[in-house]
This record gives C-alpha cells, sequence and structure tokens, in this order.
C-alpha cells in the first residue's frame, strides 16, 4: 500500500462553464442547463449567477427582480441542507438569451476570476453544513432586502 499524497484535481472553473455556455452565438441557457453543467458544485453556482446582475446594477433592467425569487428559493434550500438544488419547473425554464449571458459572463468574470484564486482544496470550515446554512440565511437576506429595496424606491 502507498502512502503517497494525491494531488488535489482541480475542477473546471466556473467562469470558464460559464463561458462555455455563453460562447454560441445563437439561442438561450435556462437554470436547468446551469445546473446540469456545473454538477455538484450547482448551489454556488446558481447563487452566484442569480447575484451577478444585482452586483451589475443596469446591464439588463428589470433582470435582477425576476432573478430575485429562485435566489430565494436556493437560500432556503441550503438553509434546510437539501442536497441538490431543486427548482419548479417553470423557474428551471427561466431562460437568458447567449447574447445577454455573454454580457453578463464578461462583465462578472474578472470579479468571479478573483474569487476563484482562492486557496485549494477549499477550506473545511467554510464548506461544512452550519457554513452553508449561513451562507443561505446570507443570500435569502440579500435577496428580501434588495427586493424590499426596489419595490419601494
Amino acid at each position: 500500500m502507498s502512502l503517497t499524497r494525491r494531488r488535489h484535481q482541480p475542477a473546471e472553473k466556473l467562469s470558464d462553464i460559464l463561458a462555455g455556455l455563453a460562447a454560441p452565438q445563437a439561442g438561450s441557457v435556462s437554470l436547468a442547463d446551469v445546473i446540469a453543467a456545473v454538477g455538484e458544485r450547482s448551489f454556488g453556482a446558481i447563487l452566484v449567477l442569480l447575484a451577478i446582475p444585482n452586483m451589475l446594477a443596469g446591464v439588463i433592467p428589470g433582470l435582477s427582480i425576476v432573478l430575485g425569487l429562485p435566489l430565494m428559493l436556493l437560500s432556503l434550500q441550503l438553509i434546510v441542507a437539501a442536497s441538490r438544488p431543486w427548482l419548479p419547473r417553470r423557474l428551471a425554464k427561466l431562460e437568458i438569451h447567449r447574447s445577454d449571458l455573454r454580457r453578463l459572463v464578461d462583465k462578472g468574470s474578472p470579479h468571479l476570476r478573483r474569487l476563484e484564486r482562492g486557496p485549494r482544496p477549499r477550506l473545511p470550515g467554510l464548506t461544512a453544513p452550519w457554513a452553508k446554512r449561513f451562507i443561505g440565511v446570507a443570500f435569502a437576506f440579500t435577496a428580501a432586502a434588495g427586493h424590499a429595496i426596489r419595490q419601494f424606491s
């Protein structure tokens, strides 16, 4: 039996996956397509994808309001420790034109790439069940607060 250490094999970066989804010139991409492309990391990927338009106000007018509901739904699933993200069929089929996704990817990639340079393998404390629940609470609060602010402004 060998006691050699296994090197960490980095997974494909989320920025690269999103760029690949946005690359074709025609068509659109659904949230279900993103979940399938990202696989086991889909909670984080979908949360990031839904949050990017909120960070980049004005990229696609009105999109952040539409994306608030799935953001809240996924946040609540993190809080209750769901093993996989679930979206109602209607939300899973929510589509964005590839040209709009390409704009989001172009604007958001520099920020996402900075986040991706974090420690590898990820710090165990940041992926513990309690941390995932905390992240869910933070995203749910942020989504609800953002929606309330838009309603009253």
